[in-house]
């Protein structure tokens, strides 16, 4: 079953199980306003009490992913208004981290500033040959937000982090997919394709095993060996309990193909 649903800045789908969000301001570069990051928080909290949903794809509309903030907006508004926004944009970012699905986050051209920083919030970046990253809240004097000064480092280093976001630079796909931001450059002509056979793969995977293996990556940093030896086994008892590993265990007795249910 398939359905679509459009808010003011936001397409969101669900084919499946296969959840879709694609930012809409294509005129913009799909630049983060208020209307959007509110439509983000409806969209990502409805994704978060459906079940049946096993996969979300995040991209955007026309030639950019996300040119970042809303700059635009910013010269009138008060320190309060943008607190506001950053709150609500927060909230939307520990969702999609809070997710138990992969997320895909899939840049289809530029992502820069909060733009970069939402694209970082999923589990795996696939990116168009045309995409470029940048850190480029320094060319306007603020700092990082978005989670960019917690995600940066774990991906590609302290050193590397700084050095991005001091200067600001622009990254292509290639150096991008190097530093180890990006999974995987795709050309342009495949990258729907491509992204479309990497839902497909998650969305007949066992859910509950990915969903109980995020958490346990996402907490990684923060427990010393013991703590992650001993979560590990709390996680393999509620697997040992899913569907899906009764059936994962069947089809390799019967050497046949498995069909989780994601239960």
């Amino acid at each position: 079953m398939s359905t679509e649903e459009t808010y003011e800045t936001i397409v969101f789908e669900n084919n499946n199980g296969i959840a879709k969000i694609t930012l809409n301001r294509p005129e913009q570069l799909n630049a983060l306003n208020y209307a959007m990051l509110l439509d983000l928080d409806k969209a990502v909290s409805r994704i978060k009490e459906d079940d049946t949903i096993r996969v979300l794809i995040i991209t955007g509309s026309g030639s950019a992913f996300s040119a970042g903030g809303d700059v635009k907006g910013f010269e009138n508004a008060t320190i309060r208004h943008m607190n506001h926004q950053m709150e609500i944009g927060n909230r939307v970012i520990t969702n999609i981290v809070n997710l138990k699905i992969p997320v895909i986050s899939a840049i289809n051209g530029h992502a820069v500033g909060l733009g970069f920083n939402f694209a970082l919030a999923g589990d795996i970046i696939i990116a168009s040959e045309k995409a470029k990253f940048s850190e480029i809240f320094i060319k306007i004097g603020v700092i990082p937000d978005g989670g960019g000064t917690f995600f940066l480092p774990r991906l590609i280093g302290l050193a590397k982090a700084k050095e991005l976001m001091f200067t600001g630079r622009m990254l292509d796909a290639k150096e991008a997919c190097d530093m180890g931001i990006v999974s995987k450059v795709v050309n342009s002509e495949n990258f729907e394709q491509e992204i479309e056979n990497l839902a497909q793969q998650f969305s007949q995977a066992p859910t509950k095993a990915i969903g109980i293996m995020k958490q346990l990556l996402n907490k990684s940093y923060d427990h010393d060996l013991q703590t992650a030896l001993s979560y590990e086994q709390l996680g393999q008892n509620l697997v040992l309990d899913s569907d899906d590993y009764h059936e994962g265990v069947q089809a390799f007795i019967n050497k046949r193909a498995p069909k989780f249910l994601g239960k």
